[in-house]
């Protein structure tokens, strides 16, 4: 399993010190807690040496489809963004990319579709 940290700086600290507050204040729920996890700032993803990157990276592609499918276009251009950063990791220093170059392209044109996505999700620039 993948797990999220709050991420080592003093401004997540004081962010994540001012989430813990605030949601504990109100009538919140499970739902409202995960999609407020979802768009935290201050949260980054902790990958184990020994997980699978690519089976990781088409997860959160798959989240972030159906986050889409589900009309929350917002929550799902931030998936998508996750499911590239951990693609390319793949792409760069994943022993089966740099032994197989089919798998290389795949993973590729994988994160070619993904940006795609995100370009077609983002607001316009004025």
């Amino acid at each position: 399993q993948h797990s999220v940290q709050v991420k080592d700086d003093e401004a997540s600290a004081q962010e994540f010190a001012k989430f813990a507050k605030d949601f504990g204040a109100g009538d919140d729920s499970f739902q409202k807690l995960r999609e407020l996890l979802r768009k935290a700032s201050w949260i980054e993803l902790n990958l184990g040496a020994g997980e699978d990157r690519l089976k990781i990276g088409v997860a959160m592609e798959k989240e972030a489809r159906e986050l889409e499918a589900a009309g929350q276009a917002e929550e799902a251009l931030e998936g998508f963004h996750r499911a590239i950063a951990v693609q390319k990791l793949v792409y760069n220093f994943d022993d089966r990319c740099k032994n197989n170059a089919q798998i290389k392209e795949m993973v590729g044109k994988r994160i070619a579709e993904l940006e795609g996505d995100v370009k077609r999700l983002s607001p316009p620039e004025e």
